[in-house]
């Protein structure tokens, strides 16, 4: 017999499946924007200042990078970019940028900020 009832063990929805879709897309964008470009830029850049401009620059192409959602979401996401790559530059790690992006991301679509 089977112990589920009859019940599937994986119960997708589309939610489900946006939500898992845009974890991943949080990933993706966090590897190339504080993984790649802002590690890059932090390494060729010199100065006192040299990681926040590397936070800046990188920020503001994170910005760029959304402007096919809308002017608003730019400057939205500069803002969220300045705090993921604050993030980032303390901890040196993209699990917590990633799920920072994924909440907070999610958290401004739905109450409209962005999207």
């Amino acid at each position: 017999g089977n112990s589920f009832s009859g019940q599937d063990i994986f119960v997708t929805t589309t939610t489900g499946v946006k939500l898992f879709l845009y974890l991943i897309n949080s990933f993706v964008q966090e590897f190339i924007c504080r993984g790649f470009v802002q590690n890059n830029a932090e390494r060729m850049l010199t100065g006192k200042y040299k990681s926040f401009i590397a936070v800046l620059t990188t920020s503001m192409l994170f910005g760029v990078v959304h402007m096919h959602l809308s002017g608003t979401t730019i400057f939205v996401t500069i803002f969220a970019g300045i705090f993921f790559g604050l993030l980032y530059l303390r901890h040196k790690t993209l699990a917590g940028v990633t799920v920072s992006h994924f909440i907070l991301g999610e958290l401004l679509f739905e109450l409209g900020f962005i999207g």
